[in-house]
């Protein structure tokens, strides 16, 4: 939905999915979560705004996503433990993984909202989940019949 302004200007209401939601990944750094669904379509949201940074229609209904890489924390401080400031650090290169009800999954770049890879695990089913390991060296997805790819 979108309202006209005084200065001709449109600007939306209302903004988000038309059908059901599966998918969800939080930010690993900042207040934001992409969200995905039946209607085929991703956002990516501002938390503390509560409106869309930007959304990509795609062609294949969306059922999990997971960011990558994850977050990576470390503790700083000395023997004597006179900091423990924890800090955070992520890449430049942030992607979020979509997995499909057809058994695809995609890899969206958060800067250009482009998919730069899709992939299958074989077997045609919903990927039910993603996860990458904490040292992101690692991605499993699993399917519909709890079949599991490392």
């Amino acid at each position: 939905m979108e309202e006209l302004s005084l200065d001709g200007q449109m600007s939306s209401i209302v903004q988000g999915h038309t059908d059901e939601l599966w998918g969800l990944a939080v930010h690993p750094v900042t207040h934001q979560f992409l969200s995905g669904g039946r209607d085929k379509t991703i956002f990516l949201w501002d938390a503390l705004s509560r409106r869309v940074i930007w959304s990509k229609e795609l062609t294949e209904e969306i059922h999990c996503a997971a960011f990558y890489p994850v977050l990576v924390s470390k503790v700083n401080g000395t023997a004597e433990g006179d900091t423990n400031a924890l800090q955070h650090s992520a890449s430049e290169d942030l992607v979020v993984v979509v997995g499909t009800a057809s058994g695809r999954w995609l890899v969206v770049d958060i800067t250009s909202h482009e998919i730069i890879a899709v992939h299958s695990d074989g077997g045609g089913e919903q990927i039910e989940c993603i996860a990458f390991s904490p040292g992101e060296s690692i991605y499993t997805s699993a399917s519909a019949l709890f079949f599991s790819f490392i």
